[in-house]
């Protein structure tokens, strides 16, 4: 299968139980911090599989440490909303996090407010008024506070992640005993191979050891893979 194919086919069943979700918190007789815990204790095993599988390791830095605060608070408060108030309530208050990351770029990170950012702001609170202002009842302050905190974490989360150093490179993949044309697999590297050794590497794909794939962000989303076998730079 594709990756392209396998990529649309995952975020479909991510859509389809994110989608259930609010349905089953409702279902559950429990407390809204007992579901939240739950459906984290899942999720973290789920996680450590995935990440035994793939021989993964984990990174710890301040960036993965505020991130992670941000998005379990995001799931956290979501759960716990839907408890005190209506299901829509909760979606429609979450869903307001891009005007939270526009107001927090501007606080924190000094960036100017563009009109492309007002329009979407914009166009993203009428989208949410059209499909469900009728829905959102009065009568659940606190519930609708909670609604509104987990759009503000979630905006947190996002302004985190996607605000990478541009000289920071981190950890993307790691494997043993292995070489670069194994871990891409049918990916072509020839281009990749003949541009590295001009820049004086060593370029040997078919090198075995412990390999090391690192990421950069350059800015304007252009990223920069490094891959590294035995504490050599190859490419």
């Amino acid at each position: 299968m594709k990756k392209e194919n396998k990529a649309i086919i995952e975020m479909l069943v991510c859509a389809t139980l994110w989608s259930i979700a609010g349905i089953f918190i409702k279902l559950i007789p429990w407390n809204g911090f007992a579901v939240a815990g739950l459906r984290s204790l899942i999720a973290g095993l789920t996680i450590a599989v995935y990440m035994l599988i793939s021989r993964r390791r984990y990174v710890f830095n301040k960036r993965t440490l505020a991130g992670g605060i941000f998005a379990g608070s995001v799931y956290t408060c979501f759960t716990v909303a839907n408890k005190l108030t209506t299901a829509a309530n909760a979606i429609v208050l979450q869903f307001t996090c891009p005007v939270f990351i526009v107001i927090f770029s501007a606080l924190f990170l000094r960036q100017k407010i563009r009109r492309q950012d007002l329009a979407v702001v914009i166009a993203t609170l009428a989208g949410i008024a059209l499909f469900f202002f009728d829905q959102l009842k009065p009568g659940y302050i606190l519930g609708n506070f909670v609604g509104i905190a987990a759009g503000m974490f979630m905006a947190g989360m996002f302004i985190v992640v996607g605000n990478i150093e541009a000289d920071e490179l981190y950890k993307h993949n790691f494997a043993k005993n292995t070489s670069i044309r194994a871990l891409v697999g049918d990916t072509d590297m020839t281009r990749a191979a003949d541009v590295s050794r001009e820049c004086g590497f060593d370029a040997d794909i078919d090198k075995t050891g412990d390999v090391y794939v690192l990421l950069a962000n350059l800015g304007d989303e252009q990223v920069l893979t490094v891959y590294v076998v035995d504490e050599t730079i190859q490419l």
